[in-house]
């Protein structure tokens, strides 16, 4: 049996960074289009402004990064089972985007909860597909699997 890679120091520092980055594109930028689309629905009129705008997507910065996280925390607890790895991250995923959902409703959900999966489904191929090819080209001689 193949031994999974261990998760080292630069493994948090890249899932930090990659969730920063997919949580600026899809969090902050999406999150920011899903506030435009819930104002309209709510028939509340919707502001715009440069400095709410770069506040949302810093923070959907700084949640992607929280996601990050989650993502290598749930391949450090269970590297080899896949079914446990991935609800934990979803679920963890699922509590913070529902504390930031106040009050929680059908509208908000139906609006905000799409970002929220297009954040992780991303981040996750980004980590499958970019970071861990990236990692086995410099990892190679030690002969681990890199599997997602």
């Amino acid at each position: 049996m193949n031994d999974p890679i261990k998760i080292e120091r630069k493994d948090w520092l890249a899932g930090i960074v990659l969730g920063a980055l997919v949580g600026a594109a899809f969090l902050g930028v999406g999150g920011r289009a899903a506030m435009r689309v819930f104002a309209i629905a709510s028939g509340v009129p919707a502001g715009f402004s440069i400095g709410g705008s770069v506040t949302v997507v810093f923070l959907g910065a700084v949640s992607g990064a929280a996601g990050g996280l989650f993502l290598v925390l749930s391949r450090r607890l269970f590297p080899t089972r896949r079914f446990w790895r991935t609800t934990l991250f979803w679920g963890l995923c699922l509590l913070i985007a529902l504390r930031g959902l106040k009050p929680v409703n059908s509208l908000r959900l139906l609006v905000f909860l799409p970002v929220v999966a297009l954040f992780g489904v991303a981040v996750q191929l980004a980590w499958c597909r970019v970071y861990l090819p990236w990692r086995a080209a410099r990892v190679m001689s030690a002969g681990a699997p890199f599997t997602c």
